[in-house]
């Protein structure tokens, strides 16, 4: 578990990314992450910045219908292991449940315990509905060992930066 000295605590908005943003490509390409897929109908990037404008993070989703796929989801190495990761996904799922929709999926290799602590769990690629598994990301990016992972938004417990980082208060 990080300590509470070591969480970044500044600012941190989220701002609309193009697909072809330079910043954005060559932070997939050094992370060896999927920088094809970014554009089309449904999908949306991101940046995560700071107070002084810095981008700590990318990332992005595809909407279909009523569920998403979470892709393309990197901090930037001088930012990672201070809670930045789990805030931005925090954003990102905030943002989709604004938008009704009920389930989010992802592919990963190698942060499948990062991603279960925020509330996803592995599923057989099988499972996966059918838009999903005629992505590109799904199709021909992601070898047969990335894990497979889904969230359900639409339930009543909703994901807060309390449930990922509780803070112990004081008893009144």
């Amino acid at each position: 578990m990080m300590s509470e000295k070591a969480r970044y605590r500044g600012r941190l908005v989220l701002k609309a990314v193009a697909p072809d943003d330079a910043a954005f490509v060559s932070a997939l390409e050094e992370a060896q992450l999927l920088t094809s897929g970014l554009a089309g109908k449904g999908c949306a990037n991101f940046s995560f910045v700071n107070k002084k404008r810095e981008v700590v993070a990318f990332g992005g989703y595809t909407v279909f219908d009523r569920i998403a796929l979470m892709r393309s989801f990197v901090v930037l190495p001088e930012y990672r292991g201070l809670g930045v990761g789990a805030r931005f996904a925090t954003a990102l799922i905030s943002q989709l449940q604004g938008m009704n929709i009920s389930r989010v999926f992802l592919l990963t290799e190698g942060a499948e315990f990062f991603f279960a602590s925020l509330g996803f769990a592995a599923l057989a690629r099988e499972q996966a509905p059918r838009p999903i598994r005629e992505t590109e990301q799904f199709i021909r990016h992601c070898s047969d060992e990335a894990v497979f992972m889904t969230r359900p938004l639409d339930e009543m417990m909703r994901l807060s930066l309390d449930d990922i980082h509780p803070v112990v208060r004081k008893p009144e």
